[in-house]
């Protein structure tokens, strides 16, 4: 037998023993068989590729929580986003997004310039609402959950932080001057900072109270010096 006739006989041959198993199904059990076989496999597709399903949410939810937690090293935020737009461009838009958030977030509460913070805190709640309106399909409800109710918190502690911070970088600027004069300016800087914070009622009055009376004591010490 020629080669080229043996590799002809090589598809009938793998047909023959695919179908060998049903053939034998049907002169056992007839049509019924055959039904209920291919039922079972049909139950068998369907339930793993629900578990695969289920899986890869469970992964990419964790890994959407990851970056929403961590602020990223830059490099490894940029080898995140280029596996993911090759593979799932949606899900790297998210991923973005979440990365853009939590450098947003620690800026806000950190910044000790007012403009800076305030972009920051307002890019915070716009990344909050763009995960709820247009990405909340690609994560559980309890991610989309965890990360804007993150945003409140920021939002909350940002009323805190944004003047603590105004007033701490007065201060530092106080303590690197010469004169009592100048040191005399910046510590009431300081300190009219945290009264706007006090005035502005949405801050926690204690610790702000708290940073106040430092403020003065520092002033008191500058006022009293020769």
């Amino acid at each position: 037998m020629k080669q080229s006739e043996i590799k002809a006989l090589i598809p009938i041959a793998v047909l023959g023993v695919v179908a060998a198993p049903f053939v034998w199904l049907y002169e056992k059990a007839g049509w019924f068989g055959l039904v209920m076989l291919f039922s079972v496999v049909v139950v068998v597709v369907l339930v793993w590729r629900k578990k695969s399903a289920e899986m890869d949410q469970r992964a990419f939810d964790d890994l959407a929580l990851y970056v929403y937690r961590t602020r990223l090293h830059t490099q490894e935020a940029k080898e995140m986003n280029y596996r993911l737009m090759k593979s799932h461009p949606a899900r790297a838009e998210l991923i973005r997004q979440l990365q853009i958030m939590r450098d947003s977030i620690e800026i806000a509460l950190t910044s000790k310039k007012r403009d800076v913070a305030e972009s920051r805190m307002n890019e915070v709640l716009l990344s909050a609402l763009a995960v709820k309106k247009k990405y909340a399909s690609l994560v559980s409800p309890e991610v989309v959950s965890e990360i804007t109710e993150g945003a409140k918190q920021c939002h909350k502690e940002f009323h805190t932080a944004l003047y603590r911070n105004i007033a701490t970088a007065h201060l530092e600027k106080a303590a690197k001057l010469k004169t009592k004069k100048s040191k005399i300016k910046y510590a009431n800087l300081a300190k009219e900072a945290i009264l706007e914070g006090l005035a502005n009622e949405r801050g926690e009055v204690a610790e702000l109270k708290g940073e106040l009376q430092l403020v003065e004591n520092y002033l008191g010490a500058v006022e009293a010096s020769s």
